[in-house]
């Protein structure tokens, strides 16, 4: 009967969709544009069970259409109903697409745009792999769109904290050489990948020749070095290097 709630089980991934098993020698058609599957996450496999809403019925064809949407559309108004902005909630992630990190939560959808992944100006998305668990703020709740943003950079140490939590002045470490100026070198350092990235400087006064030798006749892009934590301002830290 249409608008009749069941669960199926997906047999076949045929042209346009996925032939379903929904009990009583039934087989019926779910179709790619109603089983609700977001770019970035992968398709149903055969065996999965889903639940499913019967759309079409036609008796002469032996035919049955299902789809999703419906059930989808119910279960992200009820979560979206008992979020609220701010609220912490734990995610899977279910699909990586370029522009961010689809995960469920309460039993519906949301998205991590790439910019929430980590502190990185330029994040990259295989901070995190599917299936992962992941601690997240809600961003905000597009009750007409039914869209959740979520933020998981909101949930992080930033970088530079970081390092003052675990390097105090006087540390020294090994970092990568990311960039060379006239004035000096940036390095960067072995923060954890999914917080981002923090490069400090190594100012030419503090390197083993001072003035006497320009940095790019002292370093190369690449090259990991030894430094030292000098200081640490408000959004940066000024290294020393010995060798």
């Amino acid at each position: 009967m249409i608008g009749t709630s069941c669960t199926g089980t997906v047999e076949n991934i045929v042209g346009g969709g996925y032939i379903v098993n929904v009990g009583d020698g039934i087989r019926a058609f779910l179709p790619h544009s109603k089983a609700g599957l977001e770019r970035g996450t992968p398709s149903f496999v055969p065996g999965r069970e889903i639940d499913v809403v019967v759309t079409e019925v036609q008796p002469r064809r032996r035919s049955v259409v299902l789809s999703r949407l419906p059930i989808i559309k119910t279960r992200r108004e009820a979560a979206m109903s008992a979020l609220a902005p701010g609220d912490i909630v734990v995610g899977r992630v279910e699909g990586i697409a370029k522009f961010g990190v689809f995960v469920s939560i309460a039993g519906t959808r949301g998205l991590i745009h790439r910019s929430e992944l980590s502190w990185d100006q330029n994040p990259v998305l295989d901070v995190v792999h599917v299936g992962e668990e992941l601690e997240l703020e809600v961003l905000r709740l597009d009750l007409d769109r039914g869209r959740i943003s979520l933020s998981r950079r909101k949930r992080l140490l930033p970088p530079l904290q970081y390092a003052k939590r675990n390097w105090p002045v006087g540390t020294t470490m090994r970092g990568e050489v990311t960039a060379i100026k006239s004035y000096g070198a940036f390095v960067r350092l072995p923060v954890p990948a999914e917080l981002g990235r923090l490069a400090g400087l190594v100012h030419i006064s503090d390197m083993p020749y001072g003035y006497a030798v320009e940095p790019a006749e002292f370093v190369s892009l690449g090259e990991r070095v030894d430094v030292s934590v000098l200081s640490y301002d408000v959004d940066r830290v000024k290294l020393s290097m010995r060798r």
